[in-house]
């Protein structure tokens, strides 16, 4: 399969990674709604856009803040999911490619979190997701984009690159491995039952490791232009200054008129 593809999204997000996920954001998705608010100075009324909302817990705390909210979001498994669990007046979920989904209308601000960029082996497609947020924004939109830090990840991985854990009936093994040739991270998860111990998930992901000047050049590309950027750590949108020993990489990019 292709990474990108709605095959390979459906594998890999489905109702075991969403299992295996929720317990451990719910006491964080609020926090990190009030961060990106303050982030993208936002008022309850503006409009965004969700781009990768898996199955939708930023979406339906915008939503409970006042937020018209589409996400959009590949795998068929995690807009059910978002549908059944964070149905919202006015929140709306869409499936749909990132890189050709077509909302006929333009948003006042759109985000793309946790590990949702760089899924496409072929940089022109990851190009193509930049060009159709950009679309997607009303001039002087503003777009948030969440990265991992590529040298907290090289760092991180020399010390340890696998893990395994615990989390209810189940085991999950991670183990992470980057190309330093070219800094694509491949992200293996094999989820075991812990009452059998059988294994029922062993699916691989994949993705880019950018540098900023490296996402700021293809931004620009696409129309945007960075305004701000931070370095936080995971579930943590504040205005830190960006260091190496950062997990995550904020960005703010602005639509040029």
């Amino acid at each position: 399969m292709v990474n990108g593809s709605k095959e390979w999204c459906d594998t890999v997000f489905d109702q075991v990674y969403f299992h295996i996920y929720d317990p451990s954001c719910k006491d964080v998705t609020e926090r990190e709604v009030r961060g990106i608010t303050e982030l993208l100075a936002l008022s309850p009324g503006c409009s965004l856009l969700d781009m990768a909302c898996g199955y939708g817990r930023h979406c339906k705390v915008f939503g409970d803040s006042g937020f018209s909210v589409t996400g959009v979001d590949l795998s068929g498994p995690m807009i059910e999911i978002a549908r059944s669990k964070y149905s919202r007046t006015g929140v709306k979920y869409v499936v749909g490619d990132m890189r050709n989904v077509d909302l006929n209308r333009q948003f006042d601000a759109a985000l793309n979190l946790y590990i949702s960029f760089g899924f496409f082996k072929d940089q022109k497609d990851n190009l193509e997701v930049l060009r159709n947020i950009a679309r997607h924004l009303v001039p002087h939109g503003k777009f948030l984009l969440e990265l991992v830090n590529p040298f907290n990840a090289v760092s991180d991985e020399r010390k340890s690159g696998s893990r395994d854990e615990d989390i209810g009936e189940y085991l999950a093994r991670i183990r992470k491995t980057i190309d330093p040739k070219t800094m694509w991270e491949t992200y293996n998860l094999r989820v075991f039952d812990k009452a059998t111990a059988q294994e029922i998930k062993n699916v691989d992901a994949g993705y880019y490791l950018y540098t900023i000047p490296q996402i700021v050049d293809m931004a620009e590309e696409a129309g945007l232009e960075l305004s701000e950027f931070y370095g936080c750590d995971y579930h943590v949108f504040e205005k830190k200054p960006y260091g190496f020993d950062a997990t995550r990489i904020i960005l703010i990019f602005e639509k040029r008129e």
